[in-house]
């Protein structure tokens, strides 16, 4: 898979047992899951996809949103190599 952001379709069958074990409940849901898929040896196909971005480039200008979704993307990715992903 060559990154963790965009679209994505899953079939359901495959993943229904996968997403029970997933235990971020924040913007890193998807990526634990496809962490988690991929150790399963489910396979994944890219199909390429144009989208048009909408919205202003550096979207979060607060300062202290910034900080804090950092440091819970930072604390999510040390829960990730606690749990052995």
């Amino acid at each position: 898979m060559g990154d963790a952001e965009g679209y994505k379709a899953y079939r359901r069958s495959k993943i229904i047992d996968i997403i029970d074990r997933v235990r971020s409940r924040s913007h890193l849901f998807e990526s634990e899951l496809i962490i988690l898929s991929q150790k399963k040896g489910l396979s994944f196909y890219e199909e390429p996809v144009t989208i048009e971005e909408i919205r202003k480039r550096g979207y979060i200008t607060d300062v202290r949103k910034f900080v804090r979704v950092v440091s819970r993307t930072l604390i999510a990715l040390l829960k990730f190599k606690l749990y052995g992903y």
